[in-house]
């Protein structure tokens, strides 16, 4: 059997409820009418009776027959006027024929007994019919089917226009939350009341945009990995290109060494080659260990003061600057940022590095804060700009020199790219070059 949908399910019961009110109503009405009506009208007569005492009191005996039959005309009702001794009972009014021997009369009575005002006591009837009761209640009785089917007719109205309105937003809410689930990102529940329905939309709208944060951080964190794992790839096949060459010339000198061909007799001169060329290799795979611990290093980020790291930093080349007789001069702003130490560091490290290595005898190095841009500058011969378009690229030799395995700043654009920081390497005028971070 097919499940009813929350429409016609709150449809149904809102009806079911109104039209179980309805019936009661009528019920109790059919019922309850009749007895509530008598009461009425009994209540009016005593309260008529009272009256008519008060009346009394106000007139002398001779006038008490007119007084009860101007008042019986009036209200429509018999008066008895009971008699003293031989005297008999006075009708006066509307005549009531009455069986006091029947059980079924429809009719009310009330006696009193009145002092006249020459101090006369008076005793008197006053008798209503019931009829009037029981054409009220034929009247009513007769309207109820009416008012049966038009109560019903509004309830059905009311029960579907009510259960529209009660379910029209939980239909949005499942409306919006399958586009929701197919990741619809223009998806959203729109808030029209500020009571619990309205607060649950809401908070479903804040869940989905945190849930499209997340989506929106692994997938940058899926494209970043990719990329990763491409530059890799990338690498290693550079690596392998760059580490054959060196040892298959190493393996031509020793060979030619061990059998002293030509100039390879002089021994002690190659064998310092040798070395040379194992010490480039040991360097080279040294940073291509660096390479490879950099999304380690890009994962934990902490506060960094730059100004006392850099110091650590430029203290580990003092003695290479101080033998090139160069003036380092340091003005950093006291600032933090938010970055792993370790790939601040060999950031720092590599750009410092070349600034020492390629800084003119008795030059300088400027290393200086300005806005938001860390600035490292050195003097030297200016690179033209084909080359500085190529120094980032892997296993770059500046003019084949063979001193620089080309992964230092490789490394540093790929840690910088990593973090999203702009940063560029441009000639310093005449004077020199300047590498500019944006942190």
């Amino acid at each position: 059997m097919k499940k009813l949908k929350i429409f016609p399910k709150t449809f149904l019961y809102t009806f079911t409820i109104l039209g179980c009110i309805i019936l009661i109503v009528h019920i109790s009405i059919y019922f309850l009418f009749p007895i509530f009506y008598l009461d009425d009208q009994k209540h009016e007569l005593n309260t008529k009776a009272n009256m008519l005492v008060e009346s009394i009191s106000r007139v002398d005996s001779s006038s008490v027959e007119s007084v009860l039959s101007i008042y019986a005309k009036n209200n429509k009702i018999t008066a008895l006027l009971k008699g003293n001794g031989s005297s008999g009972d006075i009708k006066l009014g509307e005549q009531l024929e009455i069986d006091k021997s029947s059980t079924n009369n429809s009719i009310i009575i009330e006696d009193r007994k009145a002092v006249t005002k020459d101090g006369k006591i008076i005793t008197f009837q006053i008798i209503s019919s019931t009829e009037m009761v029981k054409e009220a209640t034929r009247i009513t009785l007769q309207f109820l089917p009416y008012t049966l089917m038009t109560t019903i007719l509004f309830s059905v109205i009311f029960s579907y226009f009510y259960s529209k309105r009660l379910v029209r937003p939980l239909i949005e809410i499942a409306e919006t939350t399958k586009k929701m689930e197919n990741l619809d990102r223009k998806a959203r529940f729109k808030v029209h009341t500020t009571d619990e329905i309205g607060e649950v939309g809401m908070q479903i709208n804040r869940v989905y945009e945190q849930l499209l944060n997340v989506i929106d951080n692994l997938e940058e964190k899926n494209q970043t990995m990719i990329k990763m794992e491409k530059m890799k790839v990338d690498f290693l096949r550079s690596a392998s290109h760059e580490l054959k060459t060196p040892l298959a010339g190493l393996r031509i000198i020793l060979e030619n060494m061990k059998y002293g061909i030509g100039k390879y007799k002089d021994k002690d001169k190659y064998l310092l080659e040798s070395i040379d060329i194992v010490d480039y290799m040991t360097e080279t795979v040294t940073e291509m260990l660096t390479l490879s611990k950099i999304q380690e290093w890009t994962s934990s980020d902490e506060e960094i003061c730059i100004d006392s790291e850099i110091r650590k930093i430029v203290s580990d080349y003092a003695i290479l600057a101080t033998d090139k007789e160069i003036e380092i001069t340091i003005d950093i702003e006291n600032r933090k940022i938010s970055m792993g130490k370790a790939a601040f560091e060999k950031v720092i490290s590599n750009i410092i590095g070349n600034a020492v290595k390629y800084t003119d005898n008795k030059g300088k190095i400027n290393i200086y804060t300005f806005s938001h841009q860390l600035i490292i500058e050195n003097t030297c011969i200016p690179l033209p700009k084909e080359e500085i378009s190529k120094v980032f690229d892997i296993f770059y030799h500046r003019h084949n020199e063979k001193q620089s395995n080309g992964l230092g700043l490789y490394i540093v654009k790929t840690i910088l790219d990593n973090y999203g920081f702009h940063y560029s390497f441009e000639p310093n005028g005449s004077k020199g070059m300047r590498f500019i971070i944006e942190f």
